[in-house]
């Protein structure tokens, strides 16, 4: 069902966006949204029982096959997506503060690199935990970034957080 999220994903691109990628890109997005549907499984598997059968919740509880194809999909189709989210869900599991790490600024204004209708301002905001102001600010240089919140933005935009953060603060307006 991965796969299949990832070709929808690969039609729309080829045929809405006319975006014609190397086959091995084409080959790579579907292996991660295969990968990506698995995991997906596994994290509902593990801990959400609305997605069992809710009469049966004390003991061994079957799972709607439906709905785990549907969520396969989706993490197919959505798979960039479904991996911050459980990245960030790990985050909060494990703890967020990495010691040690130190508090960066943007090198560029990335708010130029959120592209509509896949990256925007408010989706990798819900990633931070902050609001789209705080969010632009960060985007923008003006706000320091945590070392959590620099590899969920580096995760978010598809880029290595070395080529997107600083130690250097923004040079002062005039």
């Amino acid at each position: 069902m991965g796969i299949l999220g990832s070709a929808l994903q690969i039609t729309h691109a080829f045929f809405i966006e006319n975006r014609i990628d190397s086959p091995g890109s084409y080959f790579l997005r579907v292996c991660v949204g295969a990968i990506t549907a698995l995991v997906i499984f596994i994290v509902a598997k593990a801990g959400v029982p609305v997605i069992a059968d809710a009469s049966k919740l004390g003991g061994e509880a079957p799972i709607n096959p439906y709905f785990v194809s549907f969520i396969a999909i989706l993490s197919g189709l959505l798979s960039e997506n479904a991996i911050a989210s459980v990245q960030a869900q790990g985050a909060k599991f494990f703890g967020s503060d990495v010691p040690g790490a130190p508090d960066r600024w943007t090198r560029d204004d990335l708010n130029n690199l959120l592209l509509p209708p896949d990256l925007s301002l408010k989706a990798i905001g819900e990633y931070l935990g902050t609001t789209e102001d705080v969010t632009k600010s960060i985007l923008s240089g003006k706000v320091q970034a945590t070392a959590e919140q620099q590899k969920t933005i580096s995760l978010y935009l598809r880029r290595q957080v070395r080529d997107l953060f600083s130690d250097l603060p923004p040079a002062p307006a005039n």
